[in-house]
């Protein structure tokens, strides 16, 4: 993974929780009483920051021009593939949970 990989990951991190504090924290203050957040912050922020973590690792990746000169082991390809595949799952399962499509897990 080259350091512009991992620069955009960290600003990907970063934007995400802004726009979780500014999509779902502020919004919950400016209403009174900031009781009963962790359900937004389960359903929209936990997708929000997956995905701003996603984007920014794949735009950094995107904008390196330096050739990779290094092959990965096999091991550590399969072992981020499978927890990129892992993610995409947990989003997608909390999108559908929050939006209702999928009914709430007992």
């Amino acid at each position: 993974m080259g350091g512009r990989t991992r620069i955009g990951a960290a600003v990907g991190l970063w934007l995400g929780l802004a726009l979780i504090a500014w999509l779902i924290l502020l919004p919950r203050k400016r209403q009174g009483p900031f009781y009963e957040v962790g359900d937004p912050l389960i359903v929209m922020g936990a997708p929000m920051l997956l995905l701003g973590v996603a984007i920014g690792a794949s735009a950094g990746s995107a904008l390196d021009t330096k050739p990779d000169t290094k092959v990965l082991p096999r091991r550590v390809t399969i072992v981020g593939l499978a927890l990129g595949a892992a993610g995409v799952v947990l989003t997608v399962t909390l999108m559908l949970w929050g939006t209702g499509i999928v009914g709430t897990p007992r």
